[in-house]
């Protein structure tokens, strides 16, 4: 753990408004970047995407369970 080295990577904001998003196809380009990196870095799919507080305001982008 010593050795270790944090790695920074900085990404664009966006200023829209996403919590009436219901699909991924509707979110702005810099908020599809962010996912696209995080499953690009990890190896794995986003399946579940959260653009609220509320319940109603997350989406399944992958099937996740069979």
């Amino acid at each position: 753990m010593n050795r270790a080295k944090p790695v920074l990577k900085k990404f664009e904001g966006w200023k829209e408004d996403i919590t009436k998003c219901t699909n991924y196809k509707k979110l702005p380009k810099n908020t599809k970047a962010y996912i696209d990196f995080i499953e690009d870095f990890t190896g794995t799919k986003v399946g579940i995407v959260s653009v609220g507080a509320d319940r109603n305001q997350t989406f399944v982008r992958e099937k996740i369970w069979r």
